[in-house]
């Protein structure tokens, strides 16, 4: 690892990008034998950068596997990290949950995988409000809201809006803000063939529609 740092210096004082390429790889291919992948990754991907900007393709075309097969040990960890951290929310372990869910939100930020970032800071969401921290959770969901909707994945954006409608009618009192929240949670799983996760968000919405009612009525 030594020797490849100090070719990886000089090469970036030579401006040899083609060198430099292959002493990244180098050190790639040694942190993955030794489990750090997630330090092996942004090497990787400035190897296949300057290959490719260098226009060494026969060199990108070596490095293409490597890249992917790193990238695809980092999503098989954030998987892995995010079932256990369910499984110890599932037991009220609350601080090692969400030690789990950082380390995954962190594999999804440097992987770029948006739709998993927007999971995880869900599920995070989900942690503080059964510790009763409704207002960071709300927060949480919104910010998992809001990059599910930058990326346009339907499929993802009903759970944050069901847990943003269950948080603002049912713990703070808000059920005119969080009708048209439970109502599009309940759309989008219909419409997206989640049959599943619309019948966990009826009874969120029929509560919010009831409370409404209610709010009305008292008027």
């Amino acid at each position: 690892m030594t020797l490849y740092k100090e070719q990886e210096q000089a090469c970036r004082q030579l401006g040899n990008a083609e060198a430099l390429a292959g002493s990244l790889v180098g050190q790639v291919m040694i942190l993955t034998q030794l489990g750090r992948a997630d330090q092996g990754f942004p090497l990787v991907e400035e190897a296949y950068q300057l290959a490719t900007r260098h226009g060494h393709m026969t060199l990108a075309k070596r490095i293409e596997p490597i890249r992917t097969g790193v990238y695809l040990e980092l999503v098989e960890t954030a998987n892995e990290l995010g079932d256990e951290a369910k499984r110890l929310l599932a037991q009220k372990q609350f601080e090692e949950a969400m030690h789990l869910f950082k380390k995954e939100e962190e594999l999804w930020r440097q992987v770029g995988d948006k739709a998993g970032l927007a999971n995880s800071i869900n599920n995070q969401g989900e942690v503080l409000r059964m510790q009763g921290h409704i207002e960071e959770a709300l927060f949480l969901y919104r910010q998992s809201e809001s990059i599910f909707r930058e990326v346009g994945d339907e499929t993802g954006l009903p759970i944050p809006l069901a847990n943003q409608a269950e948080v603002l009618a049912q713990h703070m009192g808000r059920a005119q803000e969080a009708l048209p929240l439970a109502e599009e949670a309940y759309r989008l799983a219909k419409a997206q063939g989640l049959g599943d996760l619309a019948e966990q968000i009826e009874p969120i919405l029929s509560a919010v529609r009831q409370m409404v009612r209610g709010e009305s009525g008292a008027s």
